[in-house]
């Protein structure tokens, strides 16, 4: 064994930019988390009531990011047995919707 600096330090290095941003993403998650309104405060006693909402808030975020970029509405028209009906207002009115021609 030779004397002297060891040629593979053992810890690493770490520049203040990435402690910061470590620091960033906890705050950001908690913020996210705190955007509902019942884990802003710790109303619950029971540890396992709060664990169970903590999750249920993660898997709330995690699906709206998810569900981000699709459509709102189904591209495919629906099954003629679940199309919904429409009536023109006038037709209501009048009675025509109960008396189809």
């Amino acid at each position: 064994m030779s004397e002297g600096r060891d040629p593979e330090p053992s810890a690493g290095f770490m520049d203040s930019q990435s402690v910061k941003a470590a620091d960033t993403v906890g705050r950001r998650s908690l913020a996210w988390l705190t955007a509902h309104r019942r884990l802003a405060r710790d109303y619950e006693r029971d540890p396992s009531v709060s664990e169970a909402l903590i999750r249920w808030a993660a898997n709330n975020t995690m699906i709206r990011r998810l569900d981000r970029g699709r459509p709102r509405h189904p591209t495919n028209p629906p099954h003629p047995q679940h199309a919904r009906v429409t009536v023109s207002p006038n037709a209501a009115r009048a009675g025509a919707w109960l008396n189809p021609a």
